[in-house]
Protein backbone atom coordinates (compact mmCIF):
# COMPACT_ATOMS: atom_id res chain seq x y z
CA UNK A 1 0.00 0.00 0.00
CA UNK A 2 1.07 3.58 -0.54
CA UNK A 3 2.92 5.72 1.99
CA UNK A 4 1.75 9.22 2.85
CA UNK A 5 3.51 11.23 5.54
CA UNK A 6 0.39 13.35 6.09
CA UNK A 7 -1.39 10.32 7.54
CA UNK A 8 -1.12 9.01 11.09
CA UNK A 9 0.67 5.88 9.82
CA UNK A 10 3.18 5.14 7.05
CA UNK A 11 1.60 2.18 5.27
CA UNK A 12 -0.80 -0.74 5.54
CA UNK A 13 -1.50 -4.11 3.97
CA UNK A 14 -4.35 -6.62 4.06
CA UNK A 15 -4.73 -10.19 2.87
CA UNK A 16 -7.29 -12.98 3.21
CA UNK A 17 -7.54 -16.58 2.05
CA UNK A 18 -10.27 -19.18 2.28
CA UNK A 19 -7.69 -21.72 3.40
CA UNK A 20 -8.92 -25.25 4.03
CA UNK A 21 -12.51 -24.22 4.73
CA UNK A 22 -15.26 -24.77 2.17
CA UNK A 23 -16.44 -21.16 2.33
CA UNK A 24 -14.85 -17.76 2.93
CA UNK A 25 -16.55 -16.19 5.97
CA UNK A 26 -13.97 -13.51 6.90
CA UNK A 27 -14.19 -9.85 5.96
CA UNK A 28 -11.56 -7.13 6.34
CA UNK A 29 -12.16 -3.40 6.55
CA UNK A 30 -9.59 -0.74 5.70
CA UNK A 31 -10.37 2.97 5.39
CA UNK A 32 -7.05 4.88 5.45
CA UNK A 33 -8.84 8.25 5.50
CA UNK A 34 -11.91 7.82 7.68
CA UNK A 35 -13.73 11.17 7.81
CA UNK A 36 -10.34 12.90 8.10
CA UNK A 37 -6.86 12.54 6.57
CA UNK A 38 -5.33 11.83 10.00
CA UNK A 39 -7.96 9.31 11.01
CA UNK A 40 -8.22 5.70 9.85
CA UNK A 41 -10.34 2.64 10.52
CA UNK A 42 -9.14 -0.95 10.18
CA UNK A 43 -10.96 -4.13 11.16
CA UNK A 44 -11.13 -7.90 10.76
CA UNK A 45 -14.41 -9.80 11.13
CA UNK A 46 -14.33 -13.58 11.46
CA UNK A 47 -17.70 -15.02 10.50
CA UNK A 48 -19.10 -18.39 11.51
CA UNK A 49 -22.14 -20.40 10.45
CA UNK A 50 -22.14 -18.43 7.22
CA UNK A 51 -20.77 -15.17 5.82
CA UNK A 52 -23.90 -13.03 6.17
CA UNK A 53 -23.02 -11.52 9.53
CA UNK A 54 -19.42 -10.52 8.81
CA UNK A 55 -20.50 -9.00 5.48
CA UNK A 56 -23.32 -7.03 7.13
CA UNK A 57 -21.15 -5.67 9.95
CA UNK A 58 -18.41 -4.61 7.54
CA UNK A 59 -20.87 -2.71 5.36
CA UNK A 60 -22.72 -0.94 8.20
CA UNK A 61 -20.16 -0.20 10.93
CA UNK A 62 -18.31 2.73 9.28
CA UNK A 63 -21.46 4.74 8.70
CA UNK A 64 -22.97 3.99 12.10
CA UNK A 65 -19.71 4.87 13.85
CA UNK A 66 -19.18 8.11 11.97
CA UNK A 67 -22.71 9.27 12.82
CA UNK A 68 -22.54 8.40 16.51
CA UNK A 69 -22.94 11.49 18.69
CA UNK A 70 -19.85 10.57 20.74
CA UNK A 71 -17.61 9.93 17.75
CA UNK A 72 -15.54 13.12 17.99
CA UNK A 73 -15.49 13.66 21.76
CA UNK A 74 -15.48 10.10 23.13
CA UNK A 75 -14.41 7.53 20.51
CA UNK A 76 -14.39 4.67 23.02
CA UNK A 77 -18.05 5.24 23.84
CA UNK A 78 -18.84 5.60 20.15
CA UNK A 79 -17.20 2.27 19.35
CA UNK A 80 -19.13 0.43 22.07
CA UNK A 81 -22.45 1.96 21.05
CA UNK A 82 -21.79 1.39 17.35
CA UNK A 83 -20.92 -2.29 17.86
CA UNK A 84 -24.16 -2.74 19.81
CA UNK A 85 -26.27 -0.77 17.33
CA UNK A 86 -25.00 -2.63 14.27
CA UNK A 87 -25.56 -5.93 16.05
CA UNK A 88 -29.16 -4.99 16.83
CA UNK A 89 -29.69 -4.01 13.20
CA UNK A 90 -28.38 -7.39 12.08
CA UNK A 91 -30.45 -9.34 14.62
CA UNK A 92 -33.62 -7.57 13.51
CA UNK A 93 -32.79 -8.56 9.95
CA UNK A 94 -32.05 -12.13 11.05
CA UNK A 95 -35.44 -12.48 12.74
CA UNK A 96 -37.09 -11.85 9.37
CA UNK A 97 -34.80 -13.99 7.25
CA UNK A 98 -34.03 -16.83 9.66
CA UNK A 99 -30.27 -16.29 9.42
CA UNK A 100 -28.23 -17.75 12.30
CA UNK A 101 -24.75 -16.62 11.36
CA UNK A 102 -22.40 -14.73 13.66
CA UNK A 103 -19.01 -13.06 13.68
CA UNK A 104 -16.24 -12.04 16.00
CA UNK A 105 -14.50 -8.76 15.28
CA UNK A 106 -11.61 -6.48 16.11
CA UNK A 107 -11.54 -2.85 15.00
CA UNK A 108 -8.91 -0.14 15.38
CA UNK A 109 -9.71 3.55 15.06
CA UNK A 110 -6.52 5.59 14.62
CA UNK A 111 -6.86 9.29 15.33
CA UNK A 112 -3.74 11.46 15.28
CA UNK A 113 -1.52 9.96 17.99
CA UNK A 114 -4.03 7.61 19.59
CA UNK A 115 -5.44 4.18 18.84
CA UNK A 116 -8.85 2.99 20.04
CA UNK A 117 -9.10 -0.80 19.86
CA UNK A 118 -12.44 -2.59 20.15
CA UNK A 119 -12.78 -6.36 20.11
CA UNK A 120 -15.51 -8.88 20.60
CA UNK A 121 -14.66 -12.58 20.47
CA UNK A 122 -11.29 -14.13 19.70
CA UNK A 123 -10.00 -12.07 16.79
CA UNK A 124 -6.89 -10.31 18.03
CA UNK A 125 -4.73 -7.20 17.74
CA UNK A 126 -1.09 -6.87 18.80
CA UNK A 127 1.29 -3.92 18.76
CA UNK A 128 5.08 -3.86 18.53
CA UNK A 129 7.11 -1.10 20.16
CA UNK A 130 10.92 -1.19 20.28
CA UNK A 131 11.11 -4.98 20.06
CA UNK A 132 8.36 -5.49 22.65
CA UNK A 133 5.00 -6.98 21.70
CA UNK A 134 1.81 -6.20 23.61
CA UNK A 135 -1.64 -7.70 23.26
CA UNK A 136 -4.25 -4.99 22.70
CA UNK A 137 -7.13 -7.47 22.97
CA UNK A 138 -8.24 -10.37 25.15
CA UNK A 139 -9.78 -13.54 23.72
CA UNK A 140 -13.37 -13.82 24.93
CA UNK A 141 -13.71 -17.52 25.63
CA UNK A 142 -16.67 -19.07 27.53
CA UNK A 143 -14.37 -20.79 30.02
CA UNK A 144 -12.75 -17.51 31.15
CA UNK A 145 -14.02 -16.77 34.67
CA UNK A 146 -15.47 -13.33 33.89
CA UNK A 147 -17.19 -14.51 30.71
CA UNK A 148 -18.47 -17.68 32.35
CA UNK A 149 -19.99 -15.74 35.26
CA UNK A 150 -21.75 -13.39 32.84
CA UNK A 151 -23.10 -16.29 30.78
CA UNK A 152 -24.41 -18.11 33.84
CA UNK A 153 -25.94 -14.90 35.24
CA UNK A 154 -27.83 -14.43 31.96
CA UNK A 155 -29.34 -17.92 32.29
CA UNK A 156 -26.99 -19.62 29.86
CA UNK A 157 -24.66 -22.56 30.36
CA UNK A 158 -21.06 -23.40 29.57
CA UNK A 159 -20.66 -27.02 28.50
CA UNK A 160 -17.28 -28.42 27.45
CA UNK A 161 -15.90 -24.90 27.22
CA UNK A 162 -18.64 -23.73 24.83
CA UNK A 163 -21.81 -21.68 25.25
CA UNK A 164 -24.60 -24.28 25.52
CA UNK A 165 -22.00 -26.76 24.29
CA UNK A 166 -22.07 -25.14 20.85
CA UNK A 167 -20.48 -21.70 20.53
CA UNK A 168 -16.73 -21.41 21.13
CA UNK A 169 -16.74 -17.65 21.88
CA UNK A 170 -18.46 -15.69 24.64
CA UNK A 171 -18.90 -12.49 22.63
CA UNK A 172 -19.91 -12.09 19.00
CA UNK A 173 -22.08 -10.23 16.55
CA UNK A 174 -25.18 -12.05 15.38
CA UNK A 175 -25.78 -15.59 16.69
CA UNK A 176 -29.44 -14.82 17.29
CA UNK A 177 -29.96 -18.20 18.96
CA UNK A 178 -27.84 -16.97 21.88
CA UNK A 179 -29.24 -13.41 22.07
CA UNK A 180 -32.48 -11.92 23.41
CA UNK A 181 -34.90 -12.49 20.53
CA UNK A 182 -37.38 -9.91 21.84
CA UNK A 183 -35.11 -6.93 22.48
CA UNK A 184 -32.42 -8.02 19.99
CA UNK A 185 -29.90 -7.35 22.73
CA UNK A 186 -27.44 -9.46 24.77
CA UNK A 187 -28.45 -12.92 25.92
CA UNK A 188 -26.11 -15.76 26.81
CA UNK A 189 -23.58 -13.92 24.66
CA UNK A 190 -23.07 -10.23 23.90
CA UNK A 191 -21.31 -8.25 21.21
CA UNK A 192 -20.26 -5.51 23.66
CA UNK A 193 -16.60 -4.88 22.83
CA UNK A 194 -13.68 -4.54 25.19
CA UNK A 195 -11.87 -1.24 24.61
CA UNK A 196 -8.16 -0.48 24.79
CA UNK A 197 -6.62 2.96 24.24
CA UNK A 198 -2.99 3.21 23.17
CA UNK A 199 -0.88 6.32 22.63
CA UNK A 200 1.19 6.29 19.44
CA UNK A 201 4.79 7.43 19.92
CA UNK A 202 8.13 7.36 18.12
CA UNK A 203 8.57 3.87 19.60
CA UNK A 204 5.45 2.50 17.88
CA UNK A 205 6.40 0.22 14.98
CA UNK A 206 3.30 -1.63 13.75
CA UNK A 207 0.06 -3.35 14.66
CA UNK A 208 -1.37 -6.63 13.39
CA UNK A 209 -5.09 -7.44 13.35
CA UNK A 210 -6.07 -10.99 12.48
CA UNK A 211 -8.69 -13.69 12.93
CA UNK A 212 -8.04 -16.85 14.92
CA UNK A 213 -7.01 -18.67 11.75
CA UNK A 214 -3.66 -16.93 12.21
CA UNK A 215 -3.40 -17.14 16.00
CA UNK A 216 -4.22 -20.86 15.99
CA UNK A 217 -0.76 -21.57 14.59
CA UNK A 218 1.30 -18.56 15.77
CA UNK A 219 1.87 -16.87 19.12
CA UNK A 220 1.87 -13.09 19.47
CA UNK A 221 5.66 -13.01 19.62
CA UNK A 222 6.04 -15.23 16.59
CA UNK A 223 3.86 -12.96 14.46
CA UNK A 224 5.67 -9.86 15.72
CA UNK A 225 9.06 -11.35 14.87
CA UNK A 226 7.92 -12.41 11.41
CA UNK A 227 6.47 -8.98 10.58
CA UNK A 228 9.17 -6.85 12.19
CA UNK A 229 12.06 -8.57 10.45
CA UNK A 230 10.53 -8.05 7.02
CA UNK A 231 9.33 -4.49 7.55
CA UNK A 232 12.79 -3.48 8.76
CA UNK A 233 14.27 -5.00 5.62
CA UNK A 234 12.16 -2.61 3.57
CA UNK A 235 9.34 -4.93 2.49
CA UNK A 236 5.95 -3.24 2.13
CA UNK A 237 3.22 -4.01 4.68
CA UNK A 238 1.20 -5.52 1.83
CA UNK A 239 3.94 -7.97 0.89
CA UNK A 240 4.57 -8.87 4.53
CA UNK A 241 0.87 -9.44 5.13
CA UNK A 242 0.61 -11.78 2.16
CA UNK A 243 3.66 -13.74 3.32
CA UNK A 244 2.31 -13.99 6.87
CA UNK A 245 -1.09 -15.32 5.83
CA UNK A 246 0.37 -17.82 3.35
CA UNK A 247 2.85 -18.99 5.97
CA UNK A 248 0.01 -19.61 8.44
CA UNK A 249 -1.60 -21.81 5.80
CA UNK A 250 1.70 -23.63 5.30
CA UNK A 251 1.94 -24.15 9.06
CA UNK A 252 -1.36 -26.04 9.00
CA UNK A 253 -4.13 -23.55 9.85
CA UNK A 254 -7.50 -25.20 9.21
CA UNK A 255 -9.52 -21.97 9.15
CA UNK A 256 -10.03 -18.93 6.94
CA UNK A 257 -7.04 -16.65 7.47
CA UNK A 258 -7.28 -12.84 7.36
CA UNK A 259 -4.85 -10.19 8.56
CA UNK A 260 -4.24 -6.46 8.41
CA UNK A 261 -0.85 -4.85 9.12
CA UNK A 262 -0.55 -1.13 9.82
CA UNK A 263 3.00 0.22 9.93
CA UNK A 264 4.24 3.36 11.69
CA UNK A 265 7.87 2.78 10.72
CA UNK A 266 9.90 5.31 8.78
CA UNK A 267 10.94 3.66 5.51
CA UNK A 268 14.29 5.46 5.47
CA UNK A 269 14.99 4.37 9.05
CA UNK A 270 14.43 0.74 8.08
CA UNK A 271 16.86 0.86 5.18
CA UNK A 272 19.56 2.78 7.05
CA UNK A 273 19.50 0.71 10.25
CA UNK A 274 19.78 -2.97 9.28
CA UNK A 275 21.11 -3.83 12.75
CA UNK A 276 17.62 -3.26 14.17
CA UNK A 277 16.44 -6.38 12.37
CA UNK A 278 18.23 -8.74 14.73
CA UNK A 279 16.69 -7.42 17.96
CA UNK A 280 14.53 -10.30 19.26
CA UNK A 281 10.94 -9.67 20.27
CA UNK A 282 10.29 -9.77 24.02
CA UNK A 283 6.83 -11.30 24.26
CA UNK A 284 6.01 -10.11 27.78
CA UNK A 285 2.23 -10.34 27.54
CA UNK A 286 1.76 -13.60 25.69
CA UNK A 287 1.28 -16.43 28.19
CA UNK A 288 0.85 -19.27 25.75
CA UNK A 289 3.78 -21.51 24.94
CA UNK A 290 5.98 -20.00 22.24
CA UNK A 291 5.73 -21.85 18.97
CA UNK A 292 8.68 -22.16 16.65
CA UNK A 293 8.54 -19.55 13.94
CA UNK A 294 11.19 -20.22 11.35
CA UNK A 295 11.89 -18.09 8.31
CA UNK A 296 11.48 -21.01 5.92
CA UNK A 297 8.73 -19.21 4.01
CA UNK A 298 9.64 -16.14 1.99
CA UNK A 299 10.32 -15.13 -1.57
CA UNK A 300 12.85 -17.27 -3.43
CA UNK A 301 14.99 -14.19 -3.97
CA UNK A 302 15.14 -13.31 -0.26
CA UNK A 303 18.52 -12.23 1.08
CA UNK A 304 17.97 -14.68 3.96
CA UNK A 305 18.98 -17.50 1.62
CA UNK A 306 22.72 -17.75 1.89
CA UNK A 307 23.05 -21.18 0.26
CA UNK A 308 21.81 -22.43 -3.09
CA UNK A 309 20.16 -25.43 -1.41
CA UNK A 310 18.09 -23.14 0.83
CA UNK A 311 17.16 -21.00 -2.14
CA UNK A 312 15.90 -24.03 -4.02
CA UNK A 313 13.81 -25.19 -1.04
CA UNK A 314 12.22 -21.76 -0.71
CA UNK A 315 11.58 -21.58 -4.43
CA UNK A 316 9.80 -24.93 -4.33
CA UNK A 317 7.74 -23.90 -1.27
CA UNK A 318 6.66 -20.65 -2.89
CA UNK A 319 5.79 -22.37 -6.17
CA UNK A 320 3.80 -25.01 -4.32
CA UNK A 321 1.81 -22.41 -2.35
CA UNK A 322 1.28 -19.85 -5.09
CA UNK A 323 -0.66 -22.26 -7.29
CA UNK A 324 -3.41 -22.29 -4.66
CA UNK A 325 -4.06 -18.55 -4.67
CA UNK A 326 -5.64 -16.12 -7.07
CA UNK A 327 -4.77 -12.43 -6.92
CA UNK A 328 -7.74 -11.78 -4.63
CA UNK A 329 -6.31 -14.17 -2.06
CA UNK A 330 -9.00 -16.82 -2.31
CA UNK A 331 -7.82 -20.40 -2.12
CA UNK A 332 -8.94 -22.21 -5.24
CA UNK A 333 -7.45 -25.62 -4.62
CA UNK A 334 -6.23 -27.58 -1.62
CA UNK A 335 -4.57 -30.87 -0.86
Amino acid sequence: MGIDSSKCFTGYGHYSIKGRRKEMEDKTLFIPEFCHEKQALFAVFDGHNGRTCSKFITSKLPEVLSKNCYFFDAPSVALVQSFMEVDKMFLEDCSKKGDKSGSTGVAVLIRDKQMFVANTGDSRCIICEESNVYALTNDHKPYNSFEKDRILHSGGHVVSGRVEGVLAVARAFGDIEFKNKESFGPGAITCEPEIKIWNISDKTEFIVLACDGLWDVFSNGCVANFVRKRLLKGQTPQKVCESLVKYAYQKGSRDNISAVIVSFLDGNLCKNNPQLIDIPIKDEYCHQQEKTCSDSFDDASSSDCSHSHEKEIRKQNKKRLDKYFRDDGILIESN
